[in-house]
């Protein structure tokens, strides 16, 4: 079996934090670096075989965003330093919704003010973040573990 083509990102100017936790642009937009995979493995419906789950490090600088993506698998959001990070949800139709339909959640350390310091986006799932003024750094746990097989971009 062939490895499907990764998308390729563009390459916007490097944050510091991405210096800092060696992280290399995201095919969506913003900063990554996967840090944990699974040793368990499972093996999905359609016969792919995926660890049980994986972690990355994202990093969303002021100005970038990801564009509009969907993963087969559900995604925790954790946030972990610097500014929130907004999380727009466009359903799970083929493409996502009209931007009046889209919900917005926030991962970000202000709880008393609505944000949550972790949000779940269902597989399959349209989402993006939106571009703050600050930079952000979060977690995203992914199970059963991501793989660019299982990402399609809008």
């Amino acid at each position: 079996m062939t490895e499907p083509e990764r998308p390729q990102p563009t390459t916007p100017s490097r944050p510091p934090e991405a210096d800092r936790y060696a992280l290399e642009p995201h095919p969506e937009g913003g900063w990554f670096r996967q840090t944990w995979a699974s040793p368990v493995s499972v093996t999905l419906p359609h016969g792919r075989v995926r660890p049980t789950a994986t972690l990355i490090v994202f990093c969303l600088p002021p100005g970038e965003s990801s564009a509009w993506h969907v993963v087969a698998s559900d995604e925790v959001w954790i946030h972990n330093e610097g500014a929130p990070v907004v999380l727009e949800l466009g359903g799970t139709a083929e493409q996502p919704a009209a931007d009046d339909a889209v919900t917005r959640a926030v991962v970000g350390p202000g709880t008393a003010a609505g944000e949550a310091l972790q949000v779940v986006v269902p597989a399959g799932t349209w989402q993006r973040t939106v571009p703050g003024d600050r930079t952000a750094v979060v977690s995203c746990l992914v199970s059963p573990g991501f793989d660019f097989a299982d990402f399609r971009l809008a």
